[in-house]
């Protein structure tokens, strides 16, 4: 936690997983359920599942996976479990449409939006994007268009991407997954405490944050009292 009144998770993330976009989804509804919602601060970091892809791939999801080495009809059953999950939390995924591409300009543009105080709503709109739109999010011009439709300065994104002002952020995202053993995403680690692997329920990401909250509650308690209210302080 950056700050003992604040419960930081971090989510640890590629734009090009599905489990993520799905995964975000039932953390959001935990949220909604956590009375102390207000108290949590997300932050998305970077993780390149493919890092050595080009930065277009002009394959089918289907084909792709196959010619990974997994059998289609493996493939195919895959695609529909994550096609019922994405629905059942309001996600309209069109696999058929999804398109493969190298996701560095994309983290880079998510820590971007997190220096404007805009990486939920990035983050959410790139995942659209990329399962429901189908769009090529390599590509600088989309990811610039992406940013002013998430509130932020075009002029600015098109310049940090440009520039790659966030490659050393995303490099030391990955470099810290890395170190704390995440080998796939989603994965959430809570206030540096607890980490939590996969797309998991809505009660478990609550029964996740409540036991957070009640683990910190002493401390907060310390912190309080040992301040002054504008009435004075207590003798």
């Amino acid at each position: 936690m950056t700050d003992r009144n604040v419960m930081q998770i971090e989510i640890f993330s590629d734009i090009a997983c599905p489990w993520c976009y799905i995964g975000k989804r039932r953390f959001e509804e935990a949220l909604t359920r956590f009375a102390h919602r207000d108290a949590v601060s997300v932050v998305w970091r970077s993780y390149e599942l493919s890092p050595d892809m080009p930065a277009e791939v002009k394959m089918s999801s289907v084909e792709y996976l196959v010619s990974k080495g997994i059998p289609e009809e493996r493939v195919r059953a895959m695609i529909a479990q994550c096609g019922e999950a994405a629905a059942s939390v309001g996600i309209e995924m069109r696999s058929e449409g999804v398109k493969r591409f190298n996701t560095r300009k994309g983290h880079e543009l998510l820590h971007f939006a997190r220096a404007a105080g805009r990486q939920d709503a990035m983050a959410e709109r790139l995942f659209r994007a990329n399962f429901t739109e189908g769009q090529w999010l390599s590509r600088i011009d989309v990811l610039v268009a992406l940013a002013g439709e998430a509130g932020l300065d075009v002029d600015d994104a098109r310049a940090a991407l440009e520039q790659g002002r966030y490659t050393a952020d995303v490099i030391a995202d990955e470099q810290r997954a890395q170190a704390i053993g995440v080998s796939g995403v989603p994965f959430f680690v809570l206030g540096d405490k607890y980490a939590i692997s996969g797309g998991q329920s809505p009660e478990y990401f609550l029964h996740a944050l409540e036991t957070l909250w009640r683990e910190g509650e002493p401390e907060r308690q310390a912190q309080a009292s040992q301040a002054c209210a504008s009435d004075g302080c207590a003798l």
